[in-house]
């Protein structure tokens, strides 16, 4: 069969093809879109536009996505067109109509790469990125504060910092940030050099007691629980919290001090 034969019956083909068309449609909400689309790869060459009732070569695919951001395409095939009429043909077919070598005409690129991949796949990575360091950071600081040096070392900063002068209110209220509170300084540099005696690099050990320091200033606090005092008979005051309500308690003096109910105790502290 002579080239010129074949080539009217491809266009008998694809004529039938679009006497009986799929619709590409787009269906969606405000949030979510779904439907089919078709991507323009070129128009019919004019030599191979006889006996065609579309002169439009595209690529139709589905796809699914949010706000008209695909995030999943499937379904793709070459196709003539017209509107949203279509009729399928092969990836030769179409590479022979627009005028072009096979190897020119390929899948479109936001086809095999959806846009929403190229949006939200970087933030996911990125995201598994940071909550991969931050569990190993965790981790890590979880090991310090099992490692018997740096026990000593928080207790040490504690018990020094309590051991400071307090300075006056005008000073405190000038150095509120620990690392300018001149008490807080001495007291670590006097951690550090307890590490340092323990083998540990200076600047090892100023690093990890700041991020000892900063998980901790971090932690969650209990609720402070509420105390009252108690007069006994004696002058002497017993402090309780709100669960004794209605429990007996024995002074030093060993008199029996009755612990009236919560809203009495309420009441008593005004």
């Amino acid at each position: 069969m002579s080239p010129r034969c074949w080539r009217r019956a491809a266009a008998i083909v694809i004529a039938y093809a679009l006497l009986s068309p799929s619709p590409a449609s787009a269906k969606g909400f405000v949030l979510v879109t779904w439907g089919d689309t078709i991507s323009h790869l070129g128009d019919v060459s004019v030599p191979n536009r006889a006996g065609l009732a579309a002169n439009k070569v595209g690529f139709k695919s589905s796809y699914f996505g949010v706000f008209w951001v695909d995030l999943w395409t499937w379904g793709g095939e070459f196709c003539v067109y017209e509107g949203n009429r279509y009729g399928p043909i092969s990836r030769a077919e179409a590479a022979r109509l627009v005028g072009k070598p096979e190897n020119e005409v390929g899948k479109p690129f936001l086809y095999r790469f959806p846009l929403g991949w190229l949006i939200f796949g970087p933030l996911i990575a990125l995201g598994v990125v940071v909550a991969v360091l931050d569990k190993r950071k965790a981790s890590g600081i979880a090991a310090l504060f099992e490692d018997a040096r740096y026990q000593k070392a928080l207790a040490i900063l504690n018990e020094r910092y309590e051991k400071q002068p307090v300075q006056s209110a005008d000073t405190q209220a000038a150095e509120r940030e620990p690392g300018h509170d001149e008490r807080f300084r001495a007291a670590f540099d006097a951690a550090v050099q307890h590490l340092v005696d323990e083998g540990v690099s200076r600047g090892e050990a100023e690093r990890n007691l700041a991020l000892m320091f900063e998980a901790l200033s971090q932690a969650p606090r209990p609720m402070p629980v509420p105390e009252f005092r108690l007069a006994c008979e004696c002058g002497k005051e017993v402090v309780v919290a709100e669960g004794a309500a209605g429990s007996s308690l024995t002074c030093e003096c060993g008199r029996t001090i009755r612990v009236p109910s919560s809203d009495k105790l309420r009441a008593l502290s005004g």
